[in-house]
């Protein structure tokens, strides 16, 4: 099973921090308020969290993609 690889969109990032809601062990918020991840890739067990705090996000900042 391939693994999950997560990009945040920096440019469309709001700072609404929903994603910290759902996954905080994954999310983070830099000194711009930008969300950042602690990893570019995860397992594909952690998908269904990613997918919902990518639905989660207003400013619809969060892909999530398989890796490759």
């Amino acid at each position: 099973m391939t693994g999950v690889r997560v990009e945040i969109v920096r440019s469309a990032c709001a700072g609404y921090a929903n994603c910290l809601d759902v996954a905080p062990e994954i999310f983070d918020l830099d000194e711009h308020d930008v969300a950042v991840v602690s990893a570019g890739e995860f397992p594909a067990e952690q998908r269904q969290l990613l997918e919902d705090a990518a639905h989660r996000c207003p400013a619809k900042a969060i892909i999530v993609t398989d890796a490759d």
